[in-house]
This record gives C-alpha cells, sequence and structure tokens, in this order.
C-alpha cells in the first residue's frame, strides 16, 4: 500500500486490522495536551474524542501490527499511560488533561470492549475515515503526533498560571 488508504465501513480493505489493534500512545497523550487548560470534563472529553477524529485522518500505522496486537499494545498503553501521566503532571488543570486523555482514547476503548473492527466514529452513521500508510512512514506518523502533544504541553506549562 502507498500513501494513505481510506479505511471505513463504507471503504473496506484493512490491511491488518482487528478488534484489539490500538495506537494508544498518540491519541492519549494528545487528548491529554489539548486539554491542559480546559476546566469543564465533558467539553475535554469532546476536545479528546475530536483529536481522535483528526489523528485518524491522518496516513498513519497502528505500532501493535509490527510485533502483534498482544506483545506491542500493551508497550504502547504502558507508554501511552505514563506520557499521559506527565502531561498531567504539567498541566495547569489536571482533571481537564486526564479527561481530555479519557476522550481521545474512548472511540478505541468502545471498539476493544464491544470486539468491533471499527470503532463508533467509523461505523454508520457518521462513517468517519481513517486513513492508513505502511513503514516507516506511517510510523513516523505515529511518532510525529506524540511528540508534537509533547511540544504542546511543554509550551503550555512554561506559561502556566499561578
Amino acid at each position: 500500500m502507498s500513501g494513505g488508504q481510506l479505511r471505513s465501513p463504507r471503504h473496506p480493505g484493512s490491511i491488518h486490522r482487528t478488534a484489539n489493534d490500538v495506537d494508544a500512545t498518540p491519541h492519549l497523550v494528545m487528548g491529554a495536551a489539548l486539554t491542559m487548560r480546559v476546566r469543564k470534563p465533558l467539553l475535554a472529553v469532546g476536545i479528546g474524542m475530536l483529536s481522535h477524529v483528526v489523528l485518524d485522518m491522518i496516513p498513519h500505522y497502528h505500532l501493535a501490527w509490527i510485533m502483534g496486537a498482544r506483545g506491542f499494545a500493551l508497550v504502547d498503553l504502558a507508554l501511552g499511560i505514563c506520557l499521559t501521566l506527565v502531561v498531567v503532571a504539567l498541566a495547569p488543570v489536571p482533571w481537564g488533561s486526564l479527561m481530555g486523555a479519557f476522550g481521545g482514547a474512548l472511540p478505541a476503548l468502545e471498539r476493544v470492549i464491544a470486539g468491533q473492527r471499527y470503532d463508533f466514529l467509523e461505523r454508520p452513521p457518521f462513517g468517519l475515515p481513517h486513513l492508513e500508510a505502511e513503514p516507516p512512514w506511517g510510523v513516523a506518523t505515529e511518532i510525529a503526533a506524540t511528540v508534537t502533544a509533547l511540544a504542546l504541553a511543554v509550551r503550555q506549562r512554561k506559561y502556566r498560571r499561578t
């Protein structure tokens, strides 16, 4: 596959996708970073979910495919949780950041719990796209999203109100 491949319920043809494939780190960290100053929990969850949609529209490769969903998925989840806790520790509004991380992971969490191949944002009635790219570019996208989220968190921490 070259570039990105559109995958949604209306455009089947995922390259390796199963119900357990998750790219937790970028979704958790981006959701947490974008909501570091949000004081309303439901708004933070919504922003986190919106960040999930945007990240899925950027061609990427689910890191769990590299070593199999079981082994690397746990490493991905542990790294995502650790980096999210770092962002939360930097956040002027830690609860907002936690709720944003939850919102960022919510679509994937729903998919794994329900045993679905697509999350609720990718299934009807929404049918939002999910772009995929093979390594190395798809992996680079995952890393770039995580690094961007961490840079955003550091920048917001720098200007934290006391």
